[in-house]
């Protein structure tokens, strides 16, 4: 979950490219993509809302693999 914080603070605080933030994180850009495109598609913002859990990140981001982790 750390890198998926780290994926949406690098895009929404400092604006960086997809390229850099996998540079960053030790992704590849097309992974880095998906994630901030399900990020658009939940409305989320940065920083995230008070309280948010990384379980509720993951449900959110990530809904097949918290569904199976249960």
């Amino acid at each position: 979950m750390k890198k998926i914080k780290r994926i949406l603070e690098l895009r929404f605080a400092f604006k960086l490219s997809h390229r850099a933030i996998g540079c960053d994180v030790g992704m590849v850009r097309g992974s880095v993509s998906r994630i901030l495109e399900r990020a658009t598609v939940a409305n989320l913002t940065w920083p995230l809302p008070d309280g948010m859990t990384d379980a509720e990140l993951e449900a959110i981001l990530c809904p097949s693999t918290a569904r199976s982790a249960s």
